[in-house]
């Protein structure tokens, strides 16, 4: 009798002969016809497994073809990622941003796979937080002047309010210049909504307002509205207010303190006298309009009188104030610009210290705009808005007076902040010629919001956090 064995190879064997029938139509071949696939099959896996083994090893000592991003001066991009790169022997340290790669040596981009890069030692985060990302190339520095300008606006409820505007190596393509003429501001976020006097390019506050208007007939006139950011852009004059009488008799004829004479030359010009204890002190033909429409120093509103030159008897004390920061001799001609809508500008020129004022000035518009709030700084009130064409920047001297030569510099770039930098780190690490630095007025630079300063000790070290 045949066993469980014999039947299981006699039921192999017909399966055999019918798979072959299907297969190639025959029952006994001679050979099998599987041997052949078989092999082949199995050499084909056999070069796989060298082939895959080869890469490996390869993959392991090489790491990738292109090596020149271990160049010290490359910036090195991972393709896939976007991550930023400097190599410094043997690892590659990430970089907060690109002006801190630059501060580092690293000045050339190289573009690298993440293949390329695979098994490199990757050291901590270095860097500045919040140095920019654009480092603007020599060519494309604004070597114009700034304009900073108070720009009509209003607030939730409708009221009339203004926000500040600086526009960084641009100026207006309109405006009418204020010239010999003066206008009245106030300031919005001023908590005392002082006013001020704009004259000559300077401010001028106006204290005890209600009785010096009055008194110069400015009275009926509105102030335009701007903000402190705007009002510290400008150099400050000598205040304008009461002049201060004593209450005695003076020397001059035994008359109250506070009586005005005048004096009139064979020109025709007239000289003010201001009657105190020890005699007559000049005064401006301003001055002499605020005294005379001042109740406490003139009660009873008399007129000056006139008398001769030899007459005067001059006090040892001094009204008129001198130097640059003197308010008007005269009082001036007050204008208001002729849209309320219209901006009210200072140009400030590369390389000058006194501003140009234009009222009705135009602010050009399709600007980028760094919207900062108006916060307060170091320097007071940082304007509203600041305005950089894209991809370029701004490379300035801030100086401290009119006199100065020189001061701290800074680089301005997108997006409107200002970082402090060392002449020679501007030159040798981020490749800015000083020659295309502007200079202008510490007062108007601070009206930028500071950055970090762009040091490259600061910028060899860990970010904070990484």
């Amino acid at each position: 009798m045949a066993t469980r064995r014999d039947q299981l190879q006699s039921y192999q064997f017909l399966m055999q002969r019918v798979t072959s029938a299907l297969v190639i139509h025959e029952t006994d071949p001679s050979r099998s016809p599987f041997r052949r696939f078989a092999g082949a099959v199995f050499a084909g896996l056999m070069i796989a497994v060298i082939a895959t083994a080869g890469v490996t090893v390869y993959g392991l000592f090489v790491q990738g073809g292109k090596t020149s991003w271990r160049a010290g001066e490359a910036i090195v991009t991972e393709k896939e990622t976007g991550a930023r790169y400097i190599y410094r022997d043997g690892t590659l340290y990430p970089v907060a941003n690109y002006a801190s790669a630059r501060l580092l040596g690293a000045h050339v981009p190289v573009s690298a796979s993440r293949n390329s890069l695979a098994g490199t030692p990757r050291g901590t985060t270095l860097g500045i937080t919040g140095a920019p990302d654009l480092v603007p190339r020599a060519q494309d520095l604004l070597r114009g002047g700034w304009t900073l300008c108070a720009s009509p606006d209003s607030d939730a409820g409708g009221a009339r309010t203004a926000r500040t505007v600086l526009l960084v190596g641009r100026t207006p393509a309109e405006g009418q210049p204020l010239g010999s003429a003066a206008i009245l501001v106030t300031a919005v976020d001023d908590a005392e909504r002082r006013i001020h006097l704009i004259w000559h390019n300077r401010r001028f506050e106006i204290q005890d307002s209600a009785m010096v208007l009055k008194a110069l007939a400015w009275e009926a006139l509105v102030p335009v509205p701007v903000r402190l950011g705007w009002l510290n852009g400008l150099a400050a004059g000598q205040p304008i207010g009461r002049i201060a009488v004593p209450d005695a008799v003076s020397a001059f004829r035994g008359v109250p303190s506070g009586q005005l004479y005048y004096v009139r030359n064979a020109a025709g010009n007239t000289q003010f006298y201001l009657a105190l204890p020890d005699g007559l002190a000049k005064v401006t033909p301003m001055q002499a309009d605020i005294l005379r429409g001042d109740p406490v120093a003139n009660p009873q509103g008399s007129a000056p009188q006139e008398i001769q030159a030899g007459q005067v008897v001059e006090s040892q004390g001094t009204i008129v104030a001198g130097g640059d920061a003197q308010p008007p001799t005269a009082t001036p001609r007050v204008v208001t610009p002729h849209s309320a809508q219209a901006p009210l500008c200072a140009v400030f020129p590369p390389d000058a210290q006194d501003p140009t004022v234009l009222t009705d000035a135009a602010v050009p518009a399709g600007s980028p705009v760094a919207d900062t709030g108006g916060a307060e700084t170091g320097g007071g009130s940082v304007a509203d808005r600041v305005l950089v064409p894209p991809g370029l920047g701004a490379l300035v001297y801030a100086l401290p007076s009119a006199e100065a030569t020189t001061g701290t510099l800074l680089l301005v770039t997108e997006p409107g902040r200002a970082y402090p930098v060392e002449p020679q780190v501007a030159m040798d690490r981020l490749g800015l010629p000083l020659a295309a630095a502007v200079r202008l007025p510490t007062s108007l630079v601070n009206r930028v919001p500071l950055g970090p300063a762009l040091d490259p000790a600061a910028a060899g070290l860990p970010v904070t956090g990484s």
